[in-house]
């Protein structure tokens, strides 16, 4: 079957990264915590740091470093970054990346009380960049990146050149996901010549592993194995219990892919048996999902349901949308061969939007494949063709082999009546001068000149002609300069608001007691948003001056959904999948949507609702139409005297469109704004 292959990404975290050492014994941690008994308070730190980095529950290592920090606090130590660090790689470990990025803010308080400000600042930077790449915000990652390659790369220390090789591992990383493993390579040999001055094994072991997974991605499996078994020795050298579970992992989805199920059970087990002792959730999730398919393989369905099913327990708390897609797909063709067709059907549905929404080709085409197969057993032949056609527009190699066997058929027909047609056009040419050869002397004459009056209005054309193709073509290539600064515009409008976005994100993290200011930093948030998309449509997509509504308003309204998560509240749409809007509208009608949303979330709803978005255009205006079933307004409501900021904004926004103002109050708030298009 070998249906999926995972990225599997090691992350470094860093200089000071603890190390899990699988062959610590319990007698280790017993004599740390004795020697705590007779120790000050700031001896008692380093012993606190000791304890952390032993085989232990990540929450257990949590407790101890909070008893550091307040150790420190009683005897005003401030050289604290190096448990702040620990703290942060504690979370992360657990999976909770968003005390992991919160715990590491707080060491830009600290890092100047450290042997080397600068480098430690880079360390600082180059971790942010880690946890919002593991929290999918690419942008922000490349963000924090590019600042510590940019302040690091002049300094000659050691732990500047530690710092700088991560971060060219983890960089690389998003070169791997992205399916550009050239440039992924070039960048994992940057970080490999670096470690190698500094004799940082672990970035060695890092980015080793990691290159293993670029052969395997393009199909080169036996290369891919000898640089696991290259990282794998590495890491057995400092038993690096983390590593040894992620190469073995690794190893498992090459066997897989080799259909050696029975090798690939055996390091799927010695990673499970590690990672269950540090607690590493992600990667537990990953090697429940590979050990459900050898299972599979094996038709030991009742083994593979029990591995699925652990798998899918977790999927809420996994932060990486591929291990998502890879679980969810599992679990659906686990149904499929229990003959589950609709449970399967919805297992895969859901694992195409995630694959979808990230522009996961590889899953997508194999989540298409898998539906449409279901499909075809359940003889729903009407659902089929769209199915076939997205199938075909992502070249899946199957389709392209019968679609390119489909075009060498018509080429061949069209070869034949070709020469079919310049035959019977040789023949009328014979038949021609035949005739020809019998007309008179003047006949030949008038032809002739003919021919000349011919030729010498051919040339005038042909000269007009290329005086206006030579215009044409100026101003093609001005009109594509012009489109590509009002791209390049765009993208850089998008990368500012993202900076923008990521000093807001550590506001909130410095003021996270304040709920109320954390709540208006949130609503700021979302609607800066909603203008960063309307700048990522316009310059991805070919049209620079439209955006796709349907697209726009939906990824709002998820934006939206996900601050006000502890609500149950259903969002519908209805919009046409061909509506177009310009881009300056786009901008006013994203900030009333989120408005309104934003709104009916905070007030409407005590948990449970249905917020419902529709828009449609006629001949002359755009007719916007938002509704919810909440409380509706209160009694005697007037919009000029209400507190409202955000109905005041709706009502001024819908002004700027030139457009009506409708607002009612029934069984819920609806709202009607109708503007003109042009």
């Amino acid at each position: 079957m070998n249906f999926l292959r995972f990225y599997l990404l090691f992350y470094v975290i860093g200089w000071l990264f603890f190390t899990i050492p699988a062959l610590a014994q319990q007698s280790k941690f017993d004599s740390l915590k004795k020697r705590l008994l007779s120790e000050n308070a700031r001896a008692q730190i380093e012993t606190y740091l000791d304890i952390s980095e032993q085989p232990i529950p990540r929450d257990t290592a949590i407790l101890y470093l909070n008893k550091a920090l307040e150790n420190a606090k009683k005897i005003q130590f401030d050289s604290i970054y190096p448990i702040q660090f620990a703290l942060a790689a504690s979370y992360y470990v657990k999976g909770d990346l968003q005390n992991a990025k919160k715990e590491i803010r707080k060491g830009l308080k600290t890092y100047e009380f450290t042997k080397d400000p600068p480098s430690t600042l880079g360390h600082i930077n180059m971790l942010l960049g880690v946890f919002n790449e593991a929290l999918n915000k690419v942008d922000s990652a490349k963000y924090y990146y590019d600042k510590v390659l940019t302040n690091l790369k002049d300094r000659k220390t050691n732990r500047a050149k530690d710092i700088l090789s991560t971060t060219y591992t983890n960089y690389a990383n998003l070169y791997l996901k992205s399916g550009d493993y050239k440039k992924a390579i070039e960048i994992y040999l940057k970080a490999d010549k670096l470690s190698k001055e500094t004799g940082d094994i672990k970035n060695r072991i890092i980015t080793l592993n990691n290159i293993a997974g670029c052969f395997k991605e393009i199909n080169q499996y036996d290369k891919a194995i000898f640089y696991f078994n290259e990282a794998l020795k590495l890491a057995q050298q400092t038993n690096d219990a983390q590593n040894i579970a992620g190469i073995n992992i690794g190893l498992g989805q090459i066997y897989l892919l080799k259909n050696e199920f029975d090798k690939a059970q055996t390091s799927f087990l010695k990673a499970e048996k590690i990672l269950k002792k540090i607690g590493f959730k992600n990667l537990l999730s990953i090697v429940y999902q590979g050990l459900a398919e050898v299972y599979i393989h094996k038709k030991d369905y009742k083994k593979a349901k029990f591995y699925s099913d652990k798998a899918l327990k977790n999927i809420n708390e996994l932060h990486d949308d591929f291990t998502k897609v890879s679980v969810l797909l599992t679990g659906g063709l686990l149904d499929k061969a229990n003959k589950q067709y609709q449970k399967a059907l919805k297992k895969i549905d859901q694992a195409l939007n995630i694959a979808q929404k990230n522009n996961y080709l590889d899953l997508e085409k194999k989540c298409l494949k898998e539906k449409i197969d279901i499909l075809k057993i359940q003889k729903k032949v009407k659902l089929l063709p769209p199915l076939y056609e997205k199938y075909i527009s992502l070249k899946d190699s199957i389709l392209n082999k019968e679609k390119i066997k489909s075009i060498n058929d018509i080429e061949t027909k069209y070869q034949t009546e070709k020469k079919e047609r310049k035959i019977a056009q040789q023949q009328n040419i014979i038949k021609a001068k035949e005739l020809e050869t019998q007309k008179a002397h003047t006949r030949n004459l008038l032809l002739i000149m003919g021919l000349l009056s011919a030729l010498l209005i051919a040339f005038l054309i042909w000269r007009r002609y290329r005086a206006e193709a030579k215009a044409k073509r100026i101003i093609s290539q001005q009109k594509t300069v012009i489109e590509e600064l009002q791209k390049e515009l765009h993208h850089r409008i998008k990368n500012n608001l993202n900076i923008i976005d990521a000093f807001v994100d550590e506001i909130i993290d410095d003021y996270d007691s304040d709920n109320e200011l954390k709540k208006k930093l949130q609503e700021l948030q979302n609607r800066i948003y909603s203008i960063k998309e309307v700048h990522t449509q316009l310059y991805k997509n070919a049209d620079i001056n439209n955006i796709d509504v349907k697209k726009y308003i939906d990824e709002l309204a998820n934006k939206i959904a996900a601050t006000y998560k502890n609500k149950n509240v259903n969002i519908k749409q209805q919009i046409k999948d061909d509506l177009k809007l310009k881009g300056d509208k786009s901008f006013v009608v994203g900030l009333i949507v989120n408005e309104f949303l934003t709104n009916s979330f905070k007030y409407a709803f005590e948990k449970d609702g249905e917020i419902q978005v529709k828009m449609s255009e006629t001949d002359d205006n755009y007719i916007l139409q938002l509704s919810d079933n909440g409380k509706g307004l209160p009694k005697n409501f007037n919009i000029k005297t209400i507190g409202s900021y955000g109905l005041r904004i709706m009502l001024l926004l819908s002004k700027q469109l030139k457009g009506t103002f409708d607002l009612k109050s029934r069984n819920g708030v609806h709202l009607t704004i109708q503007f003109p298009k042009a």
